[in-house]
């Protein structure tokens, strides 16, 4: 299995996952303009290693914000599972701190999809930010895994 990773300003490693879902975990559902979109589906399909300039990155950053946005406002989303919390604690295990506010995801067994993807954009926009914060861009390579 092929994973796209890249080493972010503070020397972290990160893992974008699966080549094959790359684009649709991270890229698909932004609010990026057409230009942008194809160019990362290309460049994710291609299985290359690539770079994200520095003003691609704040685009993308930007993007990622609306997208969180977006999931906040949905009505699907549930992010304090307060009856939920009531009936079984488990559901209070995962807080997380957002924009002053205190959420409760829950990820086990896929019953809250837009808590598992508001977890991974909340994830990716920080990382993106590092990058914002160093003008800096971001180098894509390949890492391949025996399965």
């Amino acid at each position: 299995m092929k994973s796209f990773k890249f080493l972010d300003v503070n020397n972290i490693d990160h893992s974008l996952g699966a080549i094959k879902f790359t684009y649709a975990k991270f890229f698909l559902d932004l609010p990026l303009e057409t230009g942008l979109k194809d160019w990362l589906k290309a460049k994710i399909e291609a299985e290359e290693a690539f770079d994200i300039s520095s003003e691609d990155v704040k685009t993308l950053s930007l993007a990622v914000k609306r997208r969180l946005e977006e999931i906040e406002t949905n009505p699907n989303f549930d992010p304090y599972k307060e009856e939920l919390r009531k009936e079984k604690p488990q559901y209070g295990g995962n807080p997380i701190e957002y924009e002053g506010k205190t959420y409760y995801m829950y990820v086990k067994g896929g019953r809250f999809p837009l808590d598992e993807e508001f977890l991974k954009m909340r994830w990716f926009r920080m990382t993106l930010e590092r990058q914002v914060d160093a003008n800096a861009p971001i180098s894509l390579y390949i890492k391949e895994y025996e399965q």
